[in-house]
């Protein structure tokens, strides 16, 4: 059902489920058997202090994007459902910001053993009827068919999407529609959804651009006989599956009961084994090749991001895209114990993106890059009134792809430095392959699991509870001392030699 909340149900959903936090923290606790290690107490109450902290800062900034997953959780779980660019939905994100402010007070008093908030004393509130059942049931459109649900998906969800999401999402249900015809969403079937996948299966990369295949239907297409090489690769098909099963679900929530969409979503199966090489952590002394003092300092890298983004790749396990797009803002000093560290988010209006939401999170900077200079960097950039850590990349990239030019540009290096394929080869190794190095040392030192996640900006996966939510972050320090710190890239890195002062100052 689809409808706009009134302040007191926001108020009173809200209510609810600041109770039931509290009693499924007050359930875990009496779930442990003996008491806590004296440090808890503190330590968990200045995890809750971050949590209110930054909480608090997306308030003030108008800010909601983190807390929506837990918004549409909540809402789902009511059977209710809420535009999302709508006034009511808005509200109830920042009325819940607010409920997360006073968990986080009330969890940090109680870590302490003080009881003393009105929800250790208040009785339960009287039972109220569902509001489920108070709000205006949304009328089934039995008759829409699906190119009209599409279309109204598409005008809805695309004031969020960028240019680029919207070019890549439009070609994947105009396909879709094509494939399953445009019926009423109440005749979409099993059958089509199994066509569906069987025919996506059978087409080429690039169908609309490649020569060969340019111009031809898809009845055509699926005459030909098209080499595996050209097929959709599994990743390919597992996203667009991914996609199509997104849009369905939004369909059903403004539409409900208009399909069995658990049965029509199970069919989209990838049914292909990957005909490339999985990525793979670089070895040492393919680490050694490529940060080669005689060759990784010499004159052909000429600028500056050419010099650090591999190195902060290897030390600090990050995407590409979020090292390229980091501002001078981004690099910040923990106050209260002085490490410093990147400050991965997607908040300022510069076109800033993000893979998931767990990807905002706070890095702490190795000593490895301290020690080449990199605050000195920023100091100076800082001063010259620069706004990126590595604003050169705007020459070589638009601003909504800085990626794009220093990927282009390892992958000649790494061939140049005979690390990997070669030329035309699809490898294995690749950028992003010092994300898997980070996370493989952390893995081989058999560092902790979670916090590791947390660095890299991996969902929490078997972590994932009411209670997880109710924790925050850990303390950039934590992160610092139990991962980063204990990280040595001594055999992998000369730092003497590598470290020059150009490119310190170099823009």
């Amino acid at each position: 059902m689809s409808a706009e909340l009134t302040p007191e149900q926001i108020q009173a959903l809200l209510t609810d489920y600041v109770r039931q936090a509290l009693e499924d923290w007050e359930a875990h606790k009496a779930s442990v058997s003996g008491p806590f290690d004296t440090t808890f107490p503190r330590d968990h109450a200045a995890i809750l202090g971050t949590y209110e902290e930054k909480t608090r800062q997306a308030l003030a900034l108008n800010r909601t994007s983190f807390f929506e997953p837990t918004v549409d959780d909540l809402l789902k779980r009511h059977g209710l459902s809420l535009e999302k660019d709508s006034p009511s939905y808005r509200r109830f994100a920042l009325e819940l910001m607010k409920r997360e402010v006073e968990l986080a007070r009330i969890g940090q008093a109680r870590a302490v053993g003080d009881y003393s908030d009105t929800y250790a004393t208040s009785p339960p509130p009287a039972p109220q009827p569902s509001l489920a059942a108070i709000v205006p049931q949304h009328l089934q459109a039995s008759s829409v068919t699906l190119g009209e649900g599409i279309a109204k998906y598409v005008n809805v969800q695309s004031r969020r999407w960028r240019p680029r999401s919207r070019e890549k999402f439009l070609p994947i249900f105009n396909e879709f529609l094509e494939l399953v015809g445009d019926k009423p969403m109440v005749s979409l079937t099993r059958d089509d959804m199994r066509e569906y996948s069987r025919v996506v299966h059978r087409l080429p990369k690039n169908r609309t651009r490649a020569k060969l295949y340019k111009g031809k239907s898809i009845p055509q297409l699926l005459q030909m006989t098209i080499p595996a090489g050209d097929l959709l690769t599994p990743a390919t098909l597992d996203d667009r599956f991914v996609s199509v099963s997104t849009m369905l679900n939004w369909l059903d929530e403004e539409y409900p009961g208009t399909f069995p969409l658990a049965q029509l979503k199970r069919v989209l199966e990838v049914d292909r084994k990957p005909t490339t090489e999985a990525r793979r952590p670089y070895t040492d002394e393919e680490l050694r090749l490529l940060f080669a003092p005689e060759v990784y300092t010499s004159r052909k890298l000429d600028q500056a991001w050419k010099y650090w983004l591999p190195l902060m790749g290897l030390c600090t396990g990050a995407r590409l895209g979020e090292l390229c797009q980091l501002r001078l803002t981004d690099i910040k000093q923990d106050t209260a114990s002085g490490v410093w560290f990147l400050d991965i988010n997607d908040d300022d209006a510069e076109g800033k993106t993000l893979k998931t939401a767990a990807a905002t999170r706070w890095v702490p900077l190795h000593p490895a890059l301290i020690e080449l200079g990199l605050l000195y960097r920023v100091d100076m950039l800082r001063k010259r009134k620069e706004s990126l850590l590595f604003p050169s990349l705007l020459k070589y990239a638009n601003p909504d792809q800085l990626g794009k030019a220093p990927s282009k540009w390892f992958s000649d290096f790494r061939q140049a430095r005979g690390v990997g394929g070669g030329p035309g080869e699809v490898s294995p190794l690749t950028f992003h392959s010092l994300r898997h190095s980070f996370i493989t040392r952390c893995k081989l030192q058999d560092l902790d699991r979670r916090k590791v996640k947390e660095i890299v900006g991996h969902a929490q996966g078997e972590f994932d509870d009411v209670t997880a939510g109710y924790e925050g972050r850990f303390p950039v320090k934590a992160l610092f001392d139990d991962v980063v710190s204990k990280l040595d890239f001594s055999g992998v890195l000369d730092l003497e030699r590598l470290k020059l002062t150009k490119w310190q100052e170099m823009v």
